[in-house]
């Protein structure tokens, strides 16, 4: 926030501050595997999975003992139905982050929860990061994709816009919101829940 401040004070655009995200808070000895996960994670934000993906696997290159970056590379194979890496790499990350700040090794565990199908533990989880970590949006991010997944839309909306004070939402997570109002109102006929439906989906398509 002082950076962001400064940077205004010195004439930079209003814009571009506002819509800058922090490196990720990761453990890594290397400096370019850290590189490469900050835009894996960039790559992911834009839904550009193959790149997300090629970046990932480089960061584990540079460091085989980066625990997040397994941890994001067993999602992705999880994602895929590719069961045997999945689980390799959530192993590789889970036994890593024993020795890991608390809430990277939670941030781990939730992962590890969700490829598993625990949706109940990985909620249960990311609210504990949540409150860990008020003000990081990955933490609200991710509990509002956990709430979401879980069925909870009610509660996954105010996580997400929780997230969305902190920084702009992703494209995924507009629509996820959006498919909490339709999932919501198709049961009840509610006109508002439609409009609102067609209004987060059409900032995601934006």
């Amino acid at each position: 926030r002082l950076a962001a401040r400064m940077r205004r004070d010195l004439g930079d655009a209003t814009s571009p501050v506002e819509a800058a995200r922090p490196l990720p808070e990761v453990t890594t000895a290397s400096l370019p595997a850290l590189a490469a996960y900050a835009q894996a994670m960039d790559a992911e934000y834009r839904a550009d999975g193959r790149v997300s993906f090629e970046l990932l696997i480089r960061a584990v290159q540079l460091d085989s003992n980066f625990a997040s970056a397994h941890a994001q590379l067993g999602a992705l194979f999880n994602q895929n139905n590719n069961i045997p890496k999945a689980s390799y790499h959530f192993t590789r990350a889970i036994a890593l982050a024993k020795t890991l700040p608390v809430h990277e090794s939670l941030r781990i565990r939730v992962a590890a929860a969700y490829a598993r199908g625990d949706l109940g533990d990985a909620v249960i989880m990311s609210r504990q990061l949540a409150d860990l970590r008020p003000r990081d949006v990955n933490s609200w991010t991710r509990l509002g994709f956990y709430l979401f997944s879980n069925g909870q839309g009610a509660e996954a909306r105010e996580a997400y816009a929780r997230a969305g004070t902190f920084a702009p939402l992703s494209a995924q997570s507009l629509l996820n919101i959006g498919t909490t109002w339709f999932s919501g109102a198709r049961g009840k006929s509610a006109p508002s829940s439609f409009d609102s439906a067609r209004v987060y989906y059409g900032r995601a398509f934006e």
